[in-house]
């Protein structure tokens, strides 16, 4: 019953307000990027309602939807968030990795983070706020609100100690459904974001996405799961996970916007491990690559 009663006061909110979505601030607020698709962006406007209602407003809101909605009309409820200050900008079809990849590719530098968000949730008062705090506290970190512990087949008694690699790098992973979620507060290299409940990224990890970001190995990799792209590049290069809570936290979800198809492809029909075992192995070969260039 509460998310229709959210529902319904968000469409009252998006119908009436004229209060800015953003925090005029922009240097010294985050950036916040979200996508959505034909299923769901009817719909959309309550999650950016719920964002823009928060404690804390972003210094820049932006909705990205792909190229095909040039010659379709946008609801209403988005040219009303357009007239408050959401940006809604144009990119090619990359599926969920449209929440972060054009912004990436749009800036020149990053000197502020960025935080990704799902379309299909209500996110709660305080949701930004708690991130750019974790952030301030840890500005190195990637800080979420959920994340699992990726868990693995077999692991040596030396692997953790392994100059500070990633374990992953010297063993095999264990499938996805077997990684429990994540139970602490501590930043580790094992720990694995889940970008529905919102993940905060650090500038200096943007800057070494940018790097990667303009050609299409993630559409070889990774084409279904933006989640496995960011946490296993993050975790290579030394960038730790750190969730808010020591429970894992799952907002309001926007009724009838089933997740249904990402999460049978990815999780029931087991999309998820065979994306990870070639972003793992993509890892591996390219850690001997520079270990040999190194000796």
């Amino acid at each position: 019953m509460k998310r229709y009663l959210l529902m319904v006061w968000y469409w009252l909110v998006n119908y009436t307000s004229r209060k800015p979505v953003t925090n005029t601030d922009m240097q010294n607020s985050p950036v916040v990027s979200l996508t959505s698709y034909d299923p769901r962006i009817g719909r959309v406007f309550a999650t950016i309602e719920s964002i823009a209602a928060g404690g804390q407003r972003p210094g820049r809101l932006i909705l990205w939807l792909d190229d095909s909605f040039k010659t379709k009309p946008i609801p209403r409820s988005l040219q009303r968030l357009q007239a408050r200050g959401l940006e809604i900008l144009f990119c090619s079809d990359d599926g969920p990795h449209k929440k972060y990849r054009p912004y990436i590719l749009s800036q020149a530098q990053h000197n502020l983070p960025l935080i990704t968000a799902d379309d299909d949730v209500l996110y709660p008062h305080d949701w930004l706020t708690q991130l750019w705090s974790a952030h301030r506290e840890n500005p190195e970190t990637v800080c979420c609100y959920r994340a699992r512990v990726i868990r693995f087949d077999s692991l040596k008694s030396n692997d953790e100690q392994n100059l500070g690699q990633p374990i992953f790098l010297n063993t095999q992973v264990a499938p996805y459904r077997s990684w429990p979620p994540c139970a602490s507060d501590q930043a580790s290299l094992e720990h694995f974001s889940i970008g529905v409940s919102g993940v905060l990224y650090p500038p200096s990890l943007l800057l070494q996405l940018k790097k990667i970001a303009g050609d299409d190995l993630f559409r070889e990799l990774t084409p279904r799961a933006d989640d496995i792209w960011l946490n296993f590049w993050g975790s290579y290069w030394g960038y730790k996970k750190k969730q808010l809570t020591p429970v894992a936290q799952e907002f309001t979800q926007i009724p009838f916007s089933s997740r249904s198809a990402l999460h049978r492809h990815n999780v029931v029909q087991g999309e998820n491990d065979a994306q990870i075992q070639a972003m793992v192995s993509h890892l591996k070969n390219l850690s001997s690559l520079q270990g040999a260039a190194a000796e």
